[in-house]
């Protein structure tokens, strides 16, 4: 495991990656709300054996010292701007975002700010509904699969 940071305007953010810390990213996780990076250390150490992944410390999460302050921020746009930041270091040539709660929100926020890029949204989050045309099955499926669409 390593531990990097990305710069922002009003402090940082920092997060966890495991593989060629040579290539670009292939899969950037965001954390739900309340939770880090190093939640999903479980799952990214092994997937480091095949790719390189990382989990991010959004703002006001982890080890970031990027403050949330909802009295200043209205909306999500802030942690969507932050991701975005995050990828142009990251992985300038595109990446698979995966989102659980507040990062699947986020992760979509970027798809649809950035639709020409090559980030891939995944997401995933609490509820019992499903959206029509939304497959079942969740991440469980994308992390057994080894990430081999990725290649």
């Amino acid at each position: 495991m390593r531990r990097f940071h990305v710069e922002l305007e009003d402090g940082r953010l920092a997060g966890i990656a495991f593989g060629d810390p040579i290539r670009s990213v292939d899969c950037l996780l965001l954390h739900a709300n309340g939770f880090n990076a190093m939640t999903y250390q479980s799952i990214l150490a092994p997937l480091g054996l095949r790719a390189h992944v990382a989990a991010l410390d959004m703002r006001g999460h982890g080890r970031s010292t990027a403050e949330a302050n909802p009295r200043k921020q209205i909306g999500w746009d802030v942690y969507r701007d932050d991701a975005i930041a995050a990828l142009e270091k990251l992985a300038p040539e595109g990446t698979v975002l995966v989102g659980h709660s507040m990062g699947a929100t986020t992760a979509i926020l970027v798809a649809g700010k950035r639709p020409d890029d090559r980030a891939h949204a995944i997401g995933s989050g609490p509820g019992k509904g499903r959206m029509p045309g939304q497959r079942i099955g969740g991440l469980g499926g994308f992390f057994r699969r080894g990430m081999d669409d990725l290649h």
